[in-house]
């Protein structure tokens, strides 16, 4: 019986100092935004294929004038400007679109990283918890920004390969459940 009042003891101490160290977070320190690896990869997907289509339909334009079939560009060093940058979009949109694989698994990484921190924020903070942190004349913006902060925070120290932009979105997300 010993045994689990001193369980209980410690569990009810390591409570403690958590709190002590939510009540001490600058809740003004969000102020990054994270873009998460999937919404970066249908970015870039998108704008590749963009400066592609554009590069193609400017090299064809500017051949077009370089063959004398229209007359719309006046000089060689307008249409070899012209030339240098639409050839520019595709070489651009090439790479981006030979980088699709890294993006892909960056991507994937990303999903089973964000598995992993959700399974334990789930274990580790409970509602009892996260409502007991702040003061009672605190706002609910003001309990929430704590809150979300306080998560963040934890995660950033219990897994110091987080990035903190990362763990500040995983901390929203999970309050917002």
């Amino acid at each position: 019986m010993s045994e689990n009042k001193n369980k209980f003891n410690d569990e009810d101490i390591h409570y403690s100092e958590s709190m002590e160290r939510a009540k001490k977070v600058d809740i003004s320190k969000n102020v990054h935004v994270y873009t998460n690896a999937e919404d970066y990869y249908k970015e870039n997907m998108s704008t590749a294929k963009t400066f592609l289509v554009f590069g193609f339909l400017g090299t064809v334009f500017t051949a077009l004038n370089i063959f004398g079939v229209l007359r719309i560009m006046n000089g060689m060093l307008q249409m070899g400007l012209s030339a240098c940058m639409f050839l520019g979009f595709m070489i651009y949109g090439i790479v981006v679109l030979r980088s699709k694989k890294e993006l892909i698994e960056r991507v994937e990484k990303e999903k089973q990283d964000r598995e992993k921190y959700t399974v334990w924020m789930k274990e580790k903070f409970t509602s009892e918890m996260l409502s007991a942190l702040g003061s009672p004349d605190s706002s609910p913006e003001e309990l929430e920004l704590l809150q979300a902060n306080f998560i963040s925070e934890e995660l950033v120290r219990h897994f110091p390969e987080i990035n903190p932009n990362f763990a500040d979105t995983l901390a929203e997300e999970f309050l917002g459940e």
